[in-house]
């Protein structure tokens, strides 16, 4: 009973550190840009789901890494040149994760591209996060 009380403390702490509050708040403001282009591509400019996905994602990504380098992370004794290329790496990943999931989503189960893009984009996050901090950005 004592250690549950402890791990989670731990996952409360962890989901509420001032770190992963910022990465989310940089997701948030990349996730607007994906959604609002992701959906304009399919629904007013006639893109099939591939395409807008791909612009989406595309476009969500240079907001996404500046706010993390400058202000998530913020470690000054990361080589900008590594990061970018560690990052981007996880970008390629995260990209055909959302990609997966969506496809499963829209084709198989026969949800909407919204509803299919919020579920990508919550799983994409948590998974995003990790790898940014562990590997990306190596910030301990």
């Amino acid at each position: 009973m004592h250690f549950n009380r402890g791990l989670n403390s731990i996952y409360v702490r962890y989901l509420l550190s001032p770190q992963i509050l910022k990465y989310f708040l940089a997701g948030l403001s990349s996730t607007i840009v994906y959604i609002a282009t992701s959906l304009a591509a399919f629904y007013i400019f006639s893109l099939n789901v591939t395409q807008s996905h791909s612009l989406g994602y595309i476009l969500s990504v240079c907001p996404h890494f500046i706010f993390n380098y400058y202000y998530t992370f913020q470690d000054k004794d990361l080589l900008l040149g590594r990061t970018l290329l560690r990052y981007f790496a996880i970008l390629i990943f995260g990209y055909n994760f959302m990609y997966w999931i969506i496809y499963c989503v829209t084709y198989i189960f026969s949800y909407s591209l919204a509803t299919a893009s919020i579920v990508a984009i919550i799983l994409n996050a948590f998974t995003g996060y990790y790898l940014s901090k562990v590997w990306a950005f190596r910030s301990q």
